[in-house]
């Protein structure tokens, strides 16, 4: 088994001494790529996902700026983490468009990874099969291609491995990425410059990001995201494990069910909804408040150190002697009507 150690260069064998085997560019861990809110997909394409076959997936998938999904009935969804399932094409409100703000993520992901350098830089113009080799965190760079040949491909250690390569990424029949000594698939990250293939029986870890499509043969277990930045991508009965326990920020994405009059608190696979102050209820099918504003819009005024909430548009007639007192410190007004000027 053949050890990439930092700021070691090894030479290709003499039938290929024109080569350099992949060097690792950065002794230390590198920072992790910020995913954003595509962090919570195990899927997203640019064209269509087609899929054929019993398929399992974990988390969301989506489509922009493309909307089809083919063979669709045929993914099943891992229970955690949740929530899962299609999104970005509008079938409800919440939903409607949630993937192109992820989309974007994934765009300003793919060249946060790509812009990675560090202070020595190894030209490989072959491509280098990664099989029996064992990596370290790192960062690791070629200007051509990658592939998993010869035998098991290794990542050993706790840190974060880029891989950056200018062509594409092929991981042949039944040849796997082991994880070792702490490694984990969501600190692996590939950064494909063209399409990505993986063959039949095969496993890779981490979030690959193609530039153009990605080719899930049969049999193949993912772990982690596959991101296609321009084009499509194909599976044939496989499953994409989550790369570790993800949790996706419902509130941000704009895909929680909270009442229009509560805020929304992201927690761990979850979220929570709970009411404004001055309204009471659930958060998510109720909030009463104080006054039923036909506008649904509130503005507050506090005489005499007191909260008073009131609906905007409407005059407030003798503000401190026309109210009901609901407490020691909360007033209600007793309104005029809708912009009335002598009460």
């Amino acid at each position: 088994m053949l050890w990439l150690a930092p700021i070691v260069l090894l030479l290709a064998s003499s039938t290929c001494s024109a080569s350099l085997v992949t060097r690792k560019l950065q002794d230390a861990s590198p920072m992790a790529v910020d995913l954003g809110q595509a962090t919570g997909f195990s899927m997203l394409a640019a064209s269509t996902i087609t899929n054929s076959g019993a398929t399992k997936a974990w988390g969301y998938i989506g489509v922009t700026p493309g909307t089809a999904i083919t063979g669709e009935e045929q993914i099943s969804y891992f229970s955690a983490p949740t929530p899962f399932g299609r999104i970005g094409y509008p079938t409800t409100a919440t939903a409607a468009g949630a993937a192109a703000p992820a989309k974007l993520d994934v765009t300003a992901a793919y060249l946060d990874a790509s812009n990675r350098v560090a202070d020595v830089n190894v030209l490989m113009p072959a491509v280098h099969d990664m099989g029996t080799q064992t990596f370290t965190p790192g960062l690791y760079k070629t200007t051509s291609s990658l592939e998993v040949l010869k035998g098991d491909m290794y990542l050993s250690g706790k840190g974060v491995f880029i891989f950056q390569m200018e062509s594409t990424l092929v991981v042949h029949t039944n040849r796997k990425m082991i994880l070792l000594n702490g490694a984990q698939a969501c600190d692996v990250f590939w950064k494909v410059g063209s399409s990505a293939t993986f063959n039949v029986g095969s496993e890779v870890v981490g979030t690959v990001m193609a530039y153009a499509s990605i080719s899930v043969l049969t049999g193949i277990t993912i772990s982690g995201r596959l991101f296609a930045m321009t084009a499509s991508i194909t599976l044939l009965g496989d499953v994409i494990n989550p790369c570790a326990p993800s949790d996706v920020d419902e509130c941000a994405l704009g895909i929680d069910d909270c009442h229009d009059q509560a805020y929304c608190t992201n927690t761990p696979d979850s979220f929570t909804c709970t009411c404004n102050s001055g309204f009471t209820g659930d958060g998510v099918n109720v909030c009463t408040g104080p006054i039923d504003c036909p506008y649904g819009t509130y503005q507050s005024v506090a005489p005499d150190a007191n909260t008073l909430q009131v609906c905007t548009g409407w005059t407030i007639c003798n503000l401190l002697t026309q109210y009901e007192t609901l407490g020691p410190s909360h007033l209600l007004d007793r309104r005029c009507g809708e912009n009335e000027i002598d009460c």
